[in-house]
């Protein structure tokens, strides 16, 4: 009798197990692991936007001039920090920016001559706006104070 109970104790567990593991949500949204970028050209030059989304929900972001040939001439602007993601909603924190940072006639420079600029402690919230193919997606920002110099969005982020 005792061997009986054990084997239904035994059966009983294993269905309750495979439930549970049935049951675990699944996530077939839209991904933001990666690289993404977007390019806008002016004149001879090449601007990339580039995020950079890591795992361990970190972020790279980076504003790199390129030549005609795609080649990387230097940094306009870089961004480190980190990320939540969940479905269409972004948020950016812990974020330390370099930038160019009062040079008007310098167009790029190198990472390493880059100026610590600030850190943004406080979170960022964005809106991802994805294609239907989950292969782009545009950038919406919040809206901004009247006298703030601010983007309603940027995009297309194309991945890599």
């Amino acid at each position: 009798m005792l061997h009986k109970i054990s084997i239904l104790t035994a059966c009983v567990l294993a269905v309750l197990l495979l439930n549970l593991t049935a049951c675990k949500k699944s996530n077939n949204g839209p991904s933001i692991f990666g690289t993404w970028n977007y390019d806008s050209r002016s004149g001879n030059y090449i601007y990339r936007m580039s995020y950079k989304f890591y795992g361990d929900s970190t972020l790279l972001f980076t504003n790199t001039v390129l030549d005609t040939t795609r080649k990387e001439l230097g940094y306009r602007y870089k961004m480190t920090g980190r990320y939540r993601f969940n479905g269409s909603a972004l948020s950016l924190f812990q974020s330390n920016v370099w930038s160019l940072q009062n040079a008007p006639n310098v167009l790029y420079a190198s990472e390493q001559n880059l100026i610590p600029l600030l850190t943004i402690a406080a979170e960022q919230k964005l809106t991802v706006n994805f294609s239907a193919d989950k292969t782009s997606f545009v950038l919406i920002y919040p809206p901004c104070g009247p006298s703030e110099n601010c983007l309603g969005s940027s995009g297309p982020y194309i991945k890599q």
